[in-house]
């Protein structure tokens, strides 16, 4: 069985929409639900997520279902990955511009991530790669 990563201590964010009143009725929103709670590797930090879904209190509003979310958040990182969208671009940018190969990638980005105590894997490397070329 996999063991869970654990990350040194790290900055704490909450993020919350914009947008603090329904589109339709003006009603201020109100919490509902956290979309995900989770760790984003950056070059520069190590931050804590928290993610806010916000929703219409009136049941009768047109819009009551509409879910409101926060763009930052969402730029962070993709869904279900652990580094953020810097390192991604990174890592996309690295073989294609500069022609530079997986261990060539890996060194470097584990030499920028040792300040903050952190290390990427060779094939967490690909993955991002993957990702990258998807988008």
């Amino acid at each position: 069985m996999r063991t869970k990563k654990l990350y040194p201590p790290t900055i704490k964010h909450i993020y919350r929409p914009a947008i603090t009143h329904c589109l339709s009725c003006q009603t201020r929103l109100r919490r509902c639900l956290t979309i995900s709670q989770r760790t984003v590797v950056t070059l520069q930090q190590v931050v804590r997520v928290i993610h806010c879904a916000y929703r219409c209190p009136t049941s009768t509003c047109p819009d009551h279902q509409r879910l409101y979310r926060s763009a930052q958040a969402d730029e962070l990182a993709l869904p279900a990955f652990t580094f953020g969208l810097d390192i991604l671009l990174w890592v996309g940018h690295l073989p294609l511009r500069e022609h530079k190969t997986v261990d060539e990638i890996h060194l470097v980005l584990t030499q920028r991530l040792a300040p903050l105590a952190q290390s990427i894997s060779r094939r967490e490397i690909l993955f991002l790669f993957e990702a990258y070329t998807a988008l």
